[in-house]
């Protein structure tokens, strides 16, 4: 495969024009009244545009310009990393409704800024505490909408 953004940008596309006929078939609406459909709508047309964003800028390049050998593009991976991200995603999932919005996602934040790249404990902390709280405000102060409180009521 000489260009694999060009195979993707191909597939995302597939999918947003799915994703777009699908969320007409569900009803639009209208912006003041939104139909159930209209978020994936706008969401898949979006989607469709980067997509083809990205599939002009590959048609671009010259051909011989791309990579012709059969290296791996997995040889770099860290899967460790990889896997202790989705296994924290899936265990924030499972605690939040238990510990709380707050803890759980102080909790959670912490554990991504210092797995993703290693940093001072002082600033994953203030950066979990503080962005845990403003995301709390606003869904919860400003949007009005009720997070899980957990067993200490916070």
């Amino acid at each position: 495969m000489k260009n694999p953004d060009r195979v993707s940008s191909i597939f995302w596309f597939i999918l947003s024009a799915a994703i777009c006929i699908h969320a007409s078939q569900l009803g639009l609406g209208s912006f003041h009244d939104p139909g159930p459909g209209f978020l994936f709508f706008w969401s898949g047309l979006v989607l469709g545009i980067l997509s083809i964003i990205i599939l002009c800028s590959t048609m671009k390049k010259r051909n011989d310009a791309l990579t012709d050998d059969n290296t791996n593009i997995f040889e770099n991976v860290k899967w460790i990393k990889i896997v202790s991200i989705l296994a924290s995603l899936l265990l924030y999932g499972l605690i939040l409704e238990q510990i709380g919005f707050l803890l759980s996602t102080v909790f959670f934040i912490a554990f991504l800024l210092s797995s993703i790249e290693k940093k001072k404990w002082y600033i994953i902390v203030f950066i979990s505490v503080v962005s845990s709280a403003l995301s709390y405000a606003l869904f919860e102060l400003l949007l009005e909408s009720r997070l899980p409180k957990g067993i200490f009521g916070i």
